[in-house]
């Protein structure tokens, strides 16, 4: 007879019921299209035997995926079993989506077509099963596709699918590490599973390394001239758009060349909004290039064709400012999606007429430098294999050249943290921030050696903090007027950052920067 019924301590709901069977198998399931000339590979956990005879599994996908649509247009898949051999590419193809990404060629895998089905295989899977759709049905917010397992096969000799060198891989709340032995011990790389690890904060997290944030120099000052912009992009963080009237006036211009007087950065990084529609944008890019500071203007493009622009793009040429432009895919869908319907071919006529001018060529010292930034709720793939696919794709579209590729992490502010509500995807965002955190990334952070100005004047270490409303130097804030030039470097230079669960996506993955990647 039992005594006593244990008590309820704690009710869990949402995405943490799933959580609880954690940590799962994971694969990497491989598709492709109905001709056969796009594949695909997506990291999938929610995988599980149905029958032994036939031989039947389950595969439950989110339908706004790649690997669903193309599973839907052929009825195939393989399920690739991988080991601790491709951790990289389990990380890569779980956190991008395919729709924004040739994943494939971005981890360099070897593929060959299916001996009984058409979708590929991976030549370095450790075993494989070619499966057919044969039901399906809707499951909340997920399809569960039944398939019927036409051809099962392992590598080499072996009658098991890995060894002890190339262990199976596991998730565990969006983290990957390894099963080991019969005990399936995990890898102190995917972190506690521990619950009161979800609740840790970045700042606990930064203080447990023993790291103090703290601002060595002022070699960069970013200057937002306002939240006025012609766009309104659904991953905007600070809510841009036609309808603001935020914009700096002469007066707080003044004083930023007073603060760059006082400081000596090496860089001005104006931003916005749009910074070019700003009226004091000219005069401060004409004062800063005559004390011989590096200017960037961090455009959107399109702008550049507004009629008050006039001749800016000669204008920016002739001053020899950098550029740094918003281009989140090479392909028209997926700007048109994120950006706003005809963006991407007003977008490839102001970069055919900024290469015109020498930008993005070589010897000119005009750089031309692209954002990535996800469409999905995922983190950027790598950024040097995205350089390169954008070079190759713009060349081969529209005979197009830049200079870099930067790719920049998405921050749940502003018009993004809505879209992210709108999806039903904020707490999984918010997870898959936490859970890529990597500490390499720290001594880049953008904000140890920048201040960022608002344009009213007020002091931030970022423009993140400056979206909530953070200011440097504490409730009291700091403000250009109110103190000398003098006295804010000197409280600036060497002052602890403010940090906050903003930070997490600066430090998620390769890091995040204004630069692009940190590690």
């Amino acid at each position: 007879m039992i005594d006593q019924v244990p008590r309820l301590t704690r009710t869990i709901t949402g995405r943490r019921v799933a959580a609880l069977m954690h940590p799962r198998p994971v694969y990497l399931v491989t598709t492709c299209d109905a001709r056969g000339a796009v594949a695909n590979v997506s990291t999938i956990s929610w995988i599980t035997p149905l029958s032994h005879e036939p031989p039947l599994l389950g595969l439950s996908v989110r339908p706004k995926s790649r690997t669903h649509a193309l599973i839907a247009e052929t009825g195939q898949f393989v399920v690739n079993l991988v080991g601790e051999s491709l951790r990289h590419a389990i990380q890569v193809c779980g956190n991008t989506s395919g729709w924004l990404d040739d994943k494939i060629r971005t981890c360099g895998l070897e593929i060959e077509r299916g001996h009984r089905v058409d979708a590929p295989r991976l030549l370095a899977a450790s075993a494989w099963l070619e499966c057919l759709v044969v039901d399906h049905h809707g499951a909340g917010d997920h399809t569960l596709f039944i398939a019927s397992v036409l051809e099962a096969g392992v590598a080499g000799h072996s009658t098991h699918a890995h060894s002890p060198e190339d262990v199976l891989l596991c998730a565990d709340h969006d983290r990957f590490g390894s099963f080991i032995g019969e005990g399936s011990r995990r890898s102190t790389a995917a972190g506690s599973n521990d619950k009161e690890q979800d609740m840790t904060t970045f700042t606990e997290t930064v203080a447990d390394l023993d790291v103090a944030l703290k601002r060595e120099s002022l070699n960069t000052i970013q200057v937002n001239l306002g939240a006025r912009c012609n766009q309104a992009c659904i991953h905007c963080h600070v809510d841009a758009g036609p309808s603001r009237t935020e914009t700096m006036g002469d007066e707080t211009a003044d004083l930023v060349l007073e603060l760059v007087d006082e400081a000596e950065p090496r860089t001005v990084d104006l931003t916005g909004g749009a910074p070019e529609l700003c009226p004091a944008f000219r005069r401060l890019v004409r004062e800063l290039r005559a004390r011989n500071v590096r200017v960037i203007d961090r455009s959107n493009l399109t702008v550049l064709l507004e009629d008050e622009i006039g001749d800016l793009p000669e204008f920016l040429a002739e001053a020899g400012v950098d550029i740094v432009a918003s281009m989140p895919c090479y392909t028209q869908e997926n700007v048109d999606a994120q950006r706003g319907s005809g963006v991407y071919e007003k977008s490839l006529e102001v970069l055919r007429r900024l290469n015109a001018l020498g930008y993005g060529r070589a010897g000119t010292g005009l750089e031309l430098d692209l954002v990535y930034n996800p469409l999905a709720a995922s983190l950027p793939g790598p950024q040097s294999a995205l350089e390169a696919d954008y070079k190759q794709e713009l060349a081969e579209r529209a005979g197009l050249v830049f200079s870099h590729l930067y790719t920049i992490t998405n921050v749940p502010l502003g018009r993004y943290a809505k879209r992210l509500e709108d999806m039903g995807e904020t707490e999984h965002y918010a997870n898959l921030l936490s859970s890529s955190f990597n500490p390499d990334t720290l001594s880049g952070f953008m904000c140890l050696n920048q201040v960022s100005v608002s344009w009213d004047g007020r002091l931030y270490d970022c423009d993140f903090n400056q979206v909530i409303g953070l200011p440097c130097g504490g409730d009291e804030g700091m403000r250009l007027g109110v103190m000398s030039s003098g006295e804010i470097v000197k409280r600036l230079v060497g002052s602890a950052i403010d940090l906050g669960e903003q930070c997490w996506a600066c430090a998620a993955g390769s890091g995040s920067s204004c630069a692009g990647a940190l590690a």
